[in-house]
Order: structure tokens, then C-alpha cells, then sequence
């Protein structure tokens, strides 16, 4: 199972998806993301829980 993330599932005007195997490397992703695109330069514990929310559960095939 891959775990996926939508940007605009916590609220942002983007486009952007990302997908990984665990959630540390999810979240390297999105906060590199976040990071670039949105000038959020660390994810507060609010942000962390917003995505943990939203984030899905993917099967690999």
C-alpha cells in the first residue's frame, strides 16, 4: 500500500499530488512542496495533522 497526498485536500489553490510508501518520505515530499510552492518553510503540528487527515491509502499494483 502507497499512502497519497493532495495539496488542495488541505485547502490550497495547487494542483500538485505526490504518493510514497510510508508517511517519513510522504512527508519529505510534501514539505520540500510546501516549501518551494507555497513559502512555508516548516510544517507546524496543525499543517502535519491536516495532512495526516487527508492522506489516502493506495494500492500498488
Amino acid at each position: 500500500m502507497a499512502k497519497s497526498f493532495k495539496c488542495s485536500d488541505i485547502g490550497m489553490k495547487c494542483d500538485w499530488t505526490t504518493r510514497a510508501f510510508n508517511m517519513v518520505d510522504l512527508m519529505s515530499k510534501i514539505a520540500r512542496h510546501v516549501d518551494e510552492k507555497h513559502n512555508i518553510s516548516s510544517l507546524s503540528n496543525d499543517l502535519k495533522l491536516k495532512i495526516d487527515r487527508v492522506t489516502k491509502e493506495e494500492l500498488v499494483r
